[in-house]
């Protein structure tokens, strides 16, 4: 993620419980994520 910026569907929004249209960063995903799981979702993030 050279840019640090996602690009989320409507859903994807609704999901996480984001406001639409607010900025995305890689910080505002991962504190969407369970505390638990952020080593495992930062070591295998490059799908992103």
């Amino acid at each position: 993620m050279a840019r640090n910026e996602l690009t989320w569907s409507d859903e994807n929004y609704r999901i996480f419980g984001i406001k639409e249209g607010a900025p995305l960063t890689y910080d505002v995903f991962l504190n969407c994520i369970h505390p638990d799981d952020r080593d495992f979702v930062n070591r295998n993030g490059n799908w992103l």
